[in-house]
């Protein structure tokens, strides 16, 4: 059996993710040159964000296929 990732239900169900994973963010003290590997990404929202802040920096997304 695989399970094929839906982004519509994810974005739907994972808003409180997102909410916690901003006020973390905004508590990092990032210099912009970082490489961050964030594990279990889910869709990226907050991938994305971490990217914007890290504009000399990496960010690598990895979420897990099941």
């Amino acid at each position: 059996m695989t399970y094929e990732f839906d982004g519509k239900k994810y974005e739907k169900a994972s808003s409180h993710q997102v909410e916690w994973g901003e006020k973390l963010i905004e508590e990092l003290a990032l210099e912009g040159t970082e490489r961050i590997l964030d594990l279990g990404c889910g869709d990226g929202t907050l991938s994305v964000q971490l990217a914007r802040l890290v504009p000399n920096g990496e960010v690598i997304g990895f979420r897990r296929r099941v």
